[in-house]
């Protein structure tokens, strides 16, 4: 039986009150695991270099904001997302 490391998950959304709840949705999952909460594209940044997310949980309209910056990240295991 192979065991699985839980998603790594990473919320960009600038609402408080609706990271928390997204936040208690997702804690409730045994195999996901919140890495980091940022507003804004200088705190995801540095979430994704410290904790190297395998998912952005994004705001849309953080999306969009974030899209026209054109971020590039790298995957812990070595992948390219944009």
């Amino acid at each position: 039986m192979t065991v699985r490391s839980p998603i790594r998950v990473c919320i960009i959304e600038d609402h408080a009150i609706v990271r928390a709840g997204i936040k208690m949705l997702l804690d409730a999952q045994s195999d996901i695991e919140v890495v980091g909460e940022a507003v804004d594209r200088k705190t995801a940044l540095e979430i994704a270099a410290r904790e190297c997310p395998d998912v952005f949980l994004v705001d849309n309209d953080r999306g969009r904001f974030l899209c026209r910056l054109d971020i590039s990240l790298s995957t812990r295991d070595g992948r390219r997302a944009v």
